[in-house]
């Protein structure tokens, strides 16, 4: 009988972990969305910068100053 009692207890008693409304995940899902944004545009923009310096060695490397001749 004492069993019975104590697994009826264990029946009314709360759930040890809770479900987490959906609003929560999905304001943790829009979170992890804006830091992958961030993240992209950091590599498009570090990209972007790479090229551009690219273009200036390039630039720098095909322009002869005077008294230099191509050989």
């Amino acid at each position: 009988m004492e069993r019975w009692t104590s697994a009826k207890h264990r029946v009314s008693e709360p759930p040890r972990r809770m479900v987490k409304p959906p609003d929560d995940a999905r304001r943790r899902a829009l979170a992890r969305l804006y830091a992958r944004r961030s993240a992209v545009s950091n590599l498009i923009g570090a990209l972007e910068r790479y090229q551009r310096e690219q273009s200036l060695q390039r630039a720098k490397c095909g322009v002869l100053t005077d008294g230099e001749t191509s050989s």
